[in-house]
Order: C-alpha cells, then structure tokens, then sequence
C-alpha cells in the first residue's frame, strides 16, 4: 500500500510536468502558480481514480503509473486549454484548414491515384525497341 502511495505521489508530480511543458510548448498561454495549482488538483484527481485499480504488485503499480500518467495529462491538458480558451484556437485553425483545402489535411481526392516512379518508369521490352519507356 505504501508503494502504491509513493507511485501515486510521483504520478501525480509527473503528470503535472508533463501538463505544464504541454501547455507551455502547445499554448501561449504563460504557465502561472495558479495553473499549475488547478493541474495538480486535476491531476491527482484522476490519478486516485485510476490509482484505486491498482494492487501493491510493483509491475502493475508501474505499469498502471504510465498509464495513469498518459491519460492524466491528456484530460488535464484538455481541461486547461477548454479553461484558458485555448480550444476555441484550436478549433478555429481546423475550419480554417478545412475551408482552404475542403479537409482537415490536404490530401489529393479519392479518385486520383498517383503512381509511384518505380510503376511510372517501366522498362517495356517491345519488338522494336529494347529500351526503357517513360509512361504517363
């Protein structure tokens, strides 16, 4: 049990470090005592959620430690860009690529298939001529 503890203290330090480059790497957002406060509390939050699953085995606390870890930082990077309104970023350079290229990633359409160079560049053996053709 007092390992689980440990893990879950560590988590919950890892998880708010890894929040906190997020943001700051993702976001222009600057990373105040106050967002790092409102991540601990979020963090912690779904770190015991997750942590309750977990038995004293040290292989699973681990394992269960990066898992918590990934997911903790997810959901709280989502939260804190939903709280600092960074979403609405977000969302806004995705209609913007979408009314550019008509996607979210510019993509050639379904129909056109573009030939590699290897199947392009084929060397046809024809009974006039044995050297390599380019095809269109």
């Amino acid at each position: 049990t007092a390992t689980v503890a440990a893990i879950a203290t560590t988590t919950v330090a890892m998880t708010v470090a890894v929040t906190v480059i997020t943001i700051a790497a993702t976001t222009a957002t600057a990373v105040t005592a106050t967002t790092i406060a409102a991540t601990t509390a979020i963090a912690t939050a779904v770190v015991t959620a997750t942590m309750t699953v977990a038995t004293t085995a040290t292989a699973t606390a681990v394992a269960t430690m990066m898992t918590t870890t990934t997911i903790a930082a997810t959901v709280t990077a989502a939260v804190i860009r939903r709280q600092t309104g960074q979403e609405d970023k977000f969302a806004q350079r995705k209609l913007a690529l979408r009314d550019a290229f008509g996607t979210s990633l510019p993509r050639a359409p379904s129909f056109v298939r573009v030939r590699p160079l290897s199947e392009r560049f084929v060397s046809q053996y024809a009974p006039f001529c044995g050297r390599a053709r380019w095809l269109p």
